[in-house]
């Protein structure tokens, strides 16, 4: 499902879950990618609400922004699919 969401220029660098939260950390060509990615996931019909915790410009590559996104897990997702 995370390919599906994911927008051109949106990079992926670590994704860690914590309990009922996906954590997404990367990098973005700018902000409205990171932005463009937050409504893909809002869509998303598994993943749950999203919430920008960090963004700030990549030392890295001018122009680019690092990224952080918290997401709050469906309890469907949660339970692997269990009613």
């Amino acid at each position: 499902e995370l390919a599906n969401v994911m927008p051109t220029g949106a990079y992926l660098e670590k994704i860690e879950l914590n309990a009922a939260e996906i954590i997404l950390m990367g990098s973005a060509e700018s902000n409205s990618t990171v932005s463009w990615l937050m409504r893909n996931i809002s869509l998303s019909p598994w993943m749950g609400e999203v919430k920008l915790t960090e963004i700030k410009a990549s030392p890295m590559n001018e122009g680019e922004v690092n990224f952080t996104l918290t997401i709050i897990a469906r309890a469907k997702q949660i339970n692997r699919g269990k009613t």
